[in-house]
């Protein structure tokens, strides 16, 4: 799933239960939030694997190997990062 998608989908669920009939107005706020609060800690995690496990290096200075993220999905990390960077909210960026 794209970044897009996914804030694409994460914008249609918050309006979703916006307009919830049934919903007291403080559920409503307590779910906005924490879905933009799961949002945040995804790109946050997202970020911090980046930058512990993207080693160009073999590990060959260490007695364990370095626990490198796949060139698989580094390559989608390329292809993605600019466009999810513009999709997201301001306070993310």
């Amino acid at each position: 799933m794209t970044s897009c998608t996914f804030h694409s989908l994460t914008v249609s669920l918050i309006s979703y239960l916006t307009k919830q009939q049934g919903l007291d107005l403080w559920r409503k706020k307590l779910l906005k939030v924490t879905l933009v609060m799961s949002l945040c800690l995804g790109v946050i995690y997202l970020k911090n694997m980046i930058t512990q496990h993207w080693s160009d290096g073999d590990g060959s200075g260490t007695e364990t190997p370095v626990n490198n993220i796949p060139d698989e999905d580094r390559q989608f990390i390329r292809d993605n990062i600019v466009e999810a960077i513009i999709h997201s909210p301001e306070r993310i960026r």
